[in-house]
């Protein structure tokens, strides 16, 4: 159990982008698992900012991107089980606001 837990911190050797802290594997919490995608919710433990990351992995290659966010864990957790929304509705908010 500790070398999991090792690895799991090694991998994920950051700091905090407003305090500088460095994250522990606690601050962590897997918010979704899907294939080759993992989405993460991040929280300072020091400055309690929050921040969504998420790692794609295809092959041999790793991709990781991140943002701050005011969402909760509970609150992506919610976002994310939302339907994506359609090209459709966007062209219709795009007639709505611009009057077209």
């Amino acid at each position: 159990m500790k070398n999991k837990e090792n690895k799991r911190e090694s991998f994920f050797v950051s700091n905090c982008v407003i305090c500088k802290n460095k994250f522990r594997s606690e601050d962590f919490i897997l918010v979704l698992k899907d294939n080759n995608k993992s989405i993460f919710h991040i929280t300072c433990s020091n400055c309690l900012t929050s921040s969504i990351f998420m790692l794609l992995s295809e092959e041999r290659n790793i991709l990781g991107a991140g943002s701050i966010t005011d969402l909760g864990r509970d609150e992506v957790k919610e976002k994310l089980k939302m339907k994506p929304i359609s090209t459709d509705e966007i062209i219709e908010i795009y007639q709505q606001l611009f009057r077209v």
